[in-house]
Formats: C-alpha cells, sequence, structure tokens
C-alpha cells in the first residue's frame, strides 16, 4: 500500500509540477498584453491546481489519520506501531511529497492572488525564496523520525553504544545538510535587503525600476524570441530580453545573448536557474 501511494503522489506531483511551471510561464506576460479573459482563465487553471495540490495533502492525511500522519509534516514522530526500516522510507518520503504538494500550492497561490499586481521579476523572486524556504525546512522532516528509529533499536550497553555512534553521525551529517540549505536562502534575503535585483550585480537599478513597471526595450521585440516582451529583464549591458527567454539562454551560457558580455549568476548561485522557473525539486529527502 506505501509502495503504491508513493507511486501515485509522484506520478501526480510530475504532471502537477508541469503545471505549475507552464501556468507561471504563461503568467508573466505583462497584464497590458493580456486580454482580461485570459487572465482570468490562468488565474481559474491556478486555482483549480492548486485545490487538487491541497485535496492531495488533506486525503492522504485523512488516510492515515490513525497514524497521525500530519505529525510528520511539524517535525514529529508520527504514531506508529513499530519504527523500522520500511516505517521510516514510508513516513520520509510520503512527507516529503506532501510537502511538495504544499509548496506547489503557495506558487500556486501567487498566481491567483499577486500575477495583476506585481510584476513577473518580483514574482520570480517569490518562487525562488518560496522554494529556498522549502528545501531548508524539509531538513528538519526526518529528524523526528529518525531519532526514534534509531535510539529504538537500543537495548544492551553494547546495543546503545552502537545507537550512540549512529546518532552523532546522523547529527554530523544533518548539520552538513542543514548548513547547505541554509546559505542559499541567506544569499537571497541579504541580497533583497541590500539590492533588490534578480541576477546580482549585473542587473542595473534604474533597468530593474524599469522591468518592474513593466518597461522594455526600445523597440518593444525580444532578440531571442522576435516577439513583444513578456516580463522584460535588462541586464548591466542595457540589453533586455523576456525573462523566460533570458532564463533559457544563461541554462546554457552565462553571457549576454547581445553582446556576449558575462553575466553573473543569480543571487542564489548558479542551481537558482532550476527553481527561477516555479518548479519544484523532484528529489527526495530520506535523511
Amino acid at each position: 500500500v506505501g509502495l503504491l501511494l508513493f507511486v501515485c503522489l509522484w506520478l501526480l506531483f510530475a504532471k502537477c509540477n508541469e503545471g505549475v511551471t507552464k501556468l507561471i510561464s504563461r503568467s508573466r506576460a505583462p497584464v497590458v498584453n493580456l486580454a482580461a479573459s485570459s487572465g482570468a482563465s490562468h488565474r481559474r487553471q491556478a486555482a483549480c491546481l492548486c485545490l487538487v495540490c491541497l485535496a492531495t495533502v488533506l486525503l492522504v492525511i485523512y488516510l492515515f489519520k490513525e497514524q497521525s500522519l500530519w505529525l510528520s509534516l511539524i517535525c514529529l514522530p508520527p504514531n506508529l506501531q513499530t519504527y523500522g526500516f520500511w516505517s521510516l522510507l514510508f513516513t520520509v518520503t510520503v512527507a516529503d511529497m506532501l510537502l511538495k504538494f504544499v509548496v506547489m500550492s503557495i506558487k500556486l497561490s501567487a498566481v491567483c492572488l499577486l500575477s495583476d499586481r506585481l510584476s513577473c521579476v518580483s514574482l520570480t523572486r517569490i518562487y525562488l525564496i518560496v522554494e529556498r524556504f522549502y528545501q531548508l525546512y524539509r531538513q528538519f522532516v526526518p529528524i523526528g523520525v529518525w531519532y526514534v528509529t534509531l535510539v529504538s533499536g537500543g537495548g544492551a550497553d553494547s546495543s546503545r553504544i552502537y545507537t550512540s555512534l549512529l546518532v552523532i553521525a546522523y547529527a554530523i551529517f544533518k548539520v552538513h545538510s542543514l548548513y547547505t540549505s541554509a546559505i542559499p536562502l541567506v544569499k537571497i534575503l541579504a541580497n533583497l535587503i541590500q539590492t533588490p535585483t534578480l541576477f546580482g550585480n549585473n542587473t542595473a537599478q534604474s533597468s530593474t525600476k524599469s522591468s518592474d513597471t513593466g518597461g522594455c526595450s526600445d523597440s518593444n521585440e525580444c532578440p531571442i524570441c522576435r516577439e513583444l516582451m513578456r516580463g522584460p529583464v535588462r541586464l548591466a549591458c542595457q540589453h533586455a530580453f523576456c525573462l523566460d527567454c533570458l532564463l533559457r539562454w544563461l541554462a546554457q551560457s552565462r553571457t549576454c545573448p547581445m553582446c556576449r558580455q558575462a553575466v553573473a549568476p543569480p543571487v542564489d548561485g548558479q542551481d537558482a536557474l532550476a527553481w527561477l522557473d516555479g518548479s519544484t525539486t523532484s528529489g527526495l529527502q530520506i535523511y
């Protein structure tokens, strides 16, 4: 049953994650370039997908209400009869999958409520911050289950010593994981406080204001897609591009598509390009 549940959750997550990225990409078009019916349609689709994500979380919690599976979402061990390897694996994987649906619902809520109030650059920062908060929080979720599982194996003195060593080893690995997850989030928040840019120092302050208000280049045409700019972003070299076009380009080359001037990676580091499109990490947090 646990394996079947995991497969169903994984397939549903893959489909919803794909839908989230598509909706976010469509919502990046400036409001002035979208028909009112089109914008309302995107918000309705985002709302429906958000309800699917939340309904999935509530359904799984209801099915396992006797085990109090919801406790694992707040970093506490659920009420399982035994804590063995398979119970541990089931709890941490399902909890991480449920957190993915919660994070996707938050991003979809931003699409519904903020897409017509904030610029695409500001929304992209929100998606990135939400994703990094999730990647940090998910590090805490398995701690309670792992601790109970390791400690429950202690009996004799020799076994207690072995259990203590396992707990110490787990704590060392966990501290390292927390550190590597916290650093990108701290960089994002520090950068937003100092200078609210998207691509570090390579986005000029004046051009950021222009892109936040929906401003485009002189021709209003993206040099990459040759269409009207959607969510323009202007680099330090003063060349402007669609946000989606620029993200796809930077995933292959860290230079300006026009003048080849080096473009600094986003404030979150080089791997941030994977989350700027609003997607949610597909990896599982086992420990």
